[in-house]
């Protein structure tokens, strides 16, 4: 060991620094690299973070934008029906001056009585994970009345919990009184139809049997071209008054027939068959029904009448030594029914299918077919009440028909009324 003081001074050399300090600064060296990629994680992290919080920023603002700007009302709704947010076209229908006027309050109160049990029902509805929509009255908060149509759907966080109710509002006020007029209008001439089909038969009934009293009295003194004219007299009243039966029996569709109601489809068909039994066993004909016939929603006398009218047709339009064939076949999609009634009778030219169901329309002359030219009116008229389609499909004249039509199985309407929504 030496003991200064030093005869020499001590060297220290880098080598030294490093065998003896290699460990530490390697440690220095690895803790800076890991610090030095942290502060740029950091960087880039907090720069993303920014950059998230500005687009978020700028697309809340311009989702607020869209919604304050949407003509149509957009709200939210909590589970107990107060408000939770409302554009301004909302405040505009329901005559709040602001949105503080009304946020958190009970909306239920300018909706009309008669609708609030069906409203309360659309929010619980919502609030169980499903959609709905409403058209209802409510007086505004000056007190003026309108008619809303609302679509609700439920609105879900992160986690997928139903945060609130979610639903856009038209006002449908105009097209409400367009429609009520329409009504009334509609019912106006329907009875005013019916009232003059039934007046008109009395007369005519008078004509037809003084006609024939007549026709008895001189039937000595007649010669063959008189008893014609008056053959011509009577069958044209009578005509006449076949025509004013199917003008009263058109007018009764949705007016003086059963309400709709839950139906077997394949009940309504064999009625139909049933009341036909004489005309197809005179025709010497067959039919053959098939496919599926689900319970539907309907007036049970209309859908028979329906059947039995497009099944007639099948029967009496054919060539003479051809006995008919008619295929009923049903069928079920969705919420669609459809029926199909197809025969190899005389089939129909394709420029006049647009005239088939047009009252009083008749391809055929009337000694070779008898009808009134409004059976098929009457059907279109059926399908129309019960918010369907109907059609036919030739290929022309010679090749038979199919005449198809389609009812909704369960109409909105009526699935609305049970749901308590209307």
């Amino acid at each position: 060991m030496r003991f200064p003081p030093f005869d020499t001074t001590p060297t220290f050399t880098l080598k030294d620094v490093w065998l003896r300090y290699q460990l530490p600064l390697l440690l220095m060296a690895f803790a800076s690299v890991i610090i030095g990629i942290l502060i740029i994680l950091l960087l880039r992290i907090n720069r993303s973070v920014r950059s998230a919080r500005n687009q978020a920023q700028e697309s809340a603002l311009q989702l607020r934008t869209i919604i304050e700007t949407e003509p149509e009302c957009v709200k939210m709704l909590a589970p107990d029906g107060t408000l939770l947010q409302m554009n301004q076209a909302g405040l505009n229908m329901i005559e709040a001056s602001s949105l503080q006027q009304v946020l958190g309050k009970q909306v239920l109160g300018i909706v009309d009585t008669e609708y609030q049990e069906a409203f309360n029902n659309l929010i619980q509805q919502v609030f169980t994970g499903e959609s709905g929509n409403l058209t209802f009255k409510i007086t505004g908060l000056k007190g003026t009345p309108r008619w809303l149509d609302s679509h609700a759907v439920p609105l879900r966080d992160t986690r997928g919990n139903i945060t609130a109710l979610l639903s856009v509002t038209r006002d449908i006020t105009e097209r409400k009184a367009v429609e009520d007029e329409l009504k009334r209008s509609n019912a106006e001439l329907e009875q005013f139809a019916y009232a003059i089909s039934h007046d008109m038969r009395q007369p005519l009934r008078m004509i037809t049997s003084y006609l024939t009293l007549i026709e008895k009295a001189l039937a000595e003194q007649l010669d063959d071209n008189t008893r014609q004219y008056f053959f011509f007299a009577i069958d044209g009243a009578k005509r006449m008054d076949q025509m004013i039966l199917a003008l009263l029996d058109y007018s009764r569709v949705g007016r003086k027939t059963e309400i709709k109601t839950h139906i077997a489809s394949r009940a309504a068909v064999d009625e139909a068959l049933l009341f036909l039994t004489p005309a197809l066993e005179a025709s010497g004909g067959t039919v053959e029904v098939s496919g599926d016939w689900p319970e539907l929603i309907a007036s049970r006398d209309e859908l028979s009448r329906l059947l039995q009218n497009l099944i007639d047709n099948a029967i009496k339009y054919h060539e003479p030594n051809q006995p008919p064939q008619v295929e009923i076949h049903g069928s079920q999609s969705g919420n669609s029914f459809r029926v199909e009634v197809r025969d190899q009778g005389i089939g129909i030219a394709p420029d006049q299918i647009g005239r088939l169901f047009n009252v009083f329309s008749r391809l055929q002359s009337r000694s070779r077919f008898e009808g009134s030219g409004v059976g098929l009116a009457l059907c279109r008229k059926i399908v129309e009440h019960h918010g369907g389609t109907i059609g036919v499909n030739s290929v022309g004249e010679g090749y038979g028909s199919v005449f198809w039509f389609e009812l909704p199985i369960q109409p909105s309407d009526f699935i609305n009324r049970e749901n308590g929504i209307v």
